[in-house]
């Protein structure tokens, strides 16, 4: 560890600069397809919890249970386009 501050701040000055030209390599500015992905993921998932919360307050468990595979869909579909 530096025990100057300055060279400590320049280590890290030096050490963002080098993980930012490493990012920059192997990023074509990313895929849209995840963006939106990402998006509906998290649609469908406060949805579900909106189901969910009324299905609670209204008493119908079998909609609770139905959410919760809804979920564990999108969980899988997610991960399929990881």
């Amino acid at each position: 560890m530096a025990r100057d501050p300055r060279e400590a701040w320049a280590k890290l000055q030096q050490t963002l600069a080098s993980a930012q030209q490493q990012g920059r390599r192997g990023m074509g500015g990313g895929n849209p397809r995840n963006l939106f992905g990402g998006a509906a993921g998290v649609l469908l998932l406060v949805g579900g919890v909106l189901v969910v919360n009324n299905a609670l307050f209204n008493g119908m468990f079998p909609i609770i249970l139905a959410c919760i595979v809804l979920i564990q869909c999108c969980l899988r579909l997610s991960s399929a386009f990881a």
